[in-house]
């Protein structure tokens, strides 16, 4: 059985392409642990999306986007410093889920964790790209975790980043820089012929239009208002 396995990085690579500010809210973020509190107000935040994209958007949508089917996990990132590499610190990043909106086919298995570039999950933060898989567990990137029975019929991974308003000049031009990513959002259903997979998979005008605002949503306001939480909260 082969797994994909990604090098690590150096600390200085890794800070070198993200915007400092940025990168001050992902290292705060990345240094955080799991506790009651901090699980049941993020699973709080799932399960107000989950109920808020279960109501009909607006008259030209049919029907609503989620149901109580649809199934929301969000991964946060987590740093950890390693033995170094040509003499430098280098970084293990890996994504730990911190709060899952449950369905009945959910594995409840806890802690579960993704190392950066394996599995959805990680391919989604790696590449800082949205990812969408309905192959019923075929993929290679789909994995079926322990305890799961059944795969997903359609599942999408989020990436979301730690936008800031402060974007200072540095010796590095400013272009070279990105807003560095701290969390992945799954939004996925076990159910055949949903609508989450209908209007998110979709290429007519209307799911295109449906899919990017969905995604804009999340990587914009849900976002926010996940990162302003978590930034208050004490190492």
């Amino acid at each position: 059985m082969y797994e994909i396995a990604w090098p690590l990085v150096t600390r200085d690579a890794y800070e070198n392409l993200y915007y400092p500010q940025s990168l001050i809210r992902v290292k705060h973020i990345a240094s955080l642990s799991r506790n009651s509190n901090l699980d049941q107000h993020l699973t709080d935040m799932l399960v107000a999306l989950r109920c808020n994209y279960s109501k009909r958007l607006g008259k030209q949508h049919e029907f609503p986007l989620m149901d109580t089917y649809t199934e929301l996990s969000l991964f946060v990132v987590h740093h950890e410093l390693t033995g170094p590499i040509n003499g430098e610190q280098a970084l293990d990043v890996t994504l730990e889920l911190f709060a899952h909106a449950q369905v009945p086919e959910s594995v409840t298995q806890v802690p579960l964790s993704f190392g950066e570039g394996v599995g959805l999950v990680g391919q989604a933060f790696r590449n800082e790209n949205v990812v969408f898989d309905y192959s019923t567990g075929r993929s290679g990137l789909y994995k079926m975790l322990e305890g799961q029975t059944k795969a997903h019929e359609f599942i999408s991974a989020i990436p979301l980043r730690a936008i800031t308003s402060e974007v200072k000049a540095t010796a590095k031009s400013t272009s070279d820089l990105k807003y560095a990513p701290f969390a992945v959002l799954c939004v996925g259903t076990y159910k055949k012929c949903s609508q989450l997979e209908q209007q998110l998979r979709g290429l007519g005008e209307f799911e295109v239009i449906t899919r990017d605002s969905f995604i804009d949503h999340i990587q914009g306001q849900f976002s926010s208002e996940v990162i302003d939480y978590l930034k208050s909260l004490s190492i």
